[in-house]
Formats: C-alpha cells, structure tokens, sequence
C-alpha cells in the first residue's frame, strides 16, 4: 500500500494531466452533441400564370455572394426550381417578399399586376400534388412539392401539377444516384451564400 501512496505521489503531476485531458474529452463531447445542427430545408415550387411559367433562375431572382436577397430564404445557383430555407418559421410569403412579389390569401402580385381571385379566375394553391386553401403563411417542409396556379376557373390546374420538379432531393442529398448537390446547397451546414467579409 505504501508503494501505491508513493508511486501516487510521484506521478501526481502526470496523473492530474491525464484526468485532465480525460475532462477535457468530456466536454467536448457534450458540446458536440448538445449543439443543434443547422436547420436546412429544400422544397421545389412553381408559380404559373394563366400558362405563364415564371422564370425564377433569372438573375433578379438569385441571392449570390454579390446580392443576398435573403439570409435565411433564397434561391440560387441559377435554379429556380428549389428554394432554400436557412431558418424554421419562413413562411412563403417572406419568400415571396424577398423576391419583391407578393403572396396573400387570394392574390399574387407580379411585375406590378395582380392575380386575384374574381368571377372568372381563382388563385390555386397546392402542397404534394394535394389542393389546399391558402398557403401564403405554409411553412415549407423538406422535399415539398408546391405549386401556386392562377387560370379561369374552368381549367384544369392539376395539369400544372407535373411542372413542379422533384430535384429537392438532389440538394438535400437524398437521391445521390440523381446528382450531387450543388456546390451552395449547405448540407454541411455551411451558409448557401458566399460571406465577402470571410473571403476578404
């Protein structure tokens, strides 16, 4: 017993190291695993009008390094077929406010026009090829298919329906064997927009 007290007393310094780094391992497992992963979300879209398919993989559209448009909700990498959602809570209405369009309960609002619900037209709305009321506050979920369709009343809107991509899952790489994601889609937890104050 002695020898261990003084075998003890002789290693003090190396045995307190050790406890230590062991503490020291410790922590930053608990911080690891208590650290929330970035929120990120995919959902493809389309917004027709009376057979007008807008194009939102023009420029005024996308957020790039140069213009961010939005820091939690954007399109880019010239494809407006997907939007990218950086924060929970971003309803399609702030998305559409981003873009300098306007969404509300019965109305679309494009290049100054409005697209409302009257006697002849109606403003659609749907989720997963499902109809839904209103959508204007929907918060998006990952992989949604959404589609946003003004046309006379006799037509047809599920004809639309197959205009609206599935490439989400491309960018949130849960069909690999389609593509990889593009270089901005973050789902490494990376922000989808280049930072000029980082690259400075």
């Amino acid at each position: 017993m002695k020898k261990v007290k003084q075998h003890i007393r002789e290693n003090k310094k190396s045995y307190l190291w050790i406890f230590l780094g062991l503490l020291s391992i410790l922590l930053l497992l608990v911080i690891v695993n208590s650290e929330e992963k970035e929120y990120h979300v995919h959902a493809d879209f389309k917004v027709i009008l009376e057979g007008y398919v807008i194009n939102f993989s023009q420029e005024q559209y996308q957020s790039t390094g140069f213009n961010t448009l939005h820091d939690t909700v954007h399109l880019h990498d010239n494809n407006g077929d997907v939007i990218h959602y950086h924060a929970k809570g971003i309803n399609l209405s702030i998305f559409f406010n981003s873009l300098d369009l306007e969404l509300i309960q019965s109305c679309f609002r494009y290049k100054n026009n409005s697209y409302c619900t009257n006697e002849t037209h109606s403003l659609e709305f749907y989720v997963n090829d499902k109809k839904v009321e209103s959508i204007s506050s929907y918060v998006a979920e990952d992989l949604d298919r959404i589609l946003i369709v003004y046309d006379k009343k006799e037509v047809d809107t599920t004809t639309y329906l197959p205009l609206v991509t599935d490439a989400a899952c491309i960018q949130s790489a849960l069909c690999p064997e389609r593509g990889e994601p593009s270089e901005g889609s973050c789902i490494t937890g990376e922000t989808c927009i280049v930072n000029l104050d980082d690259i400075k």
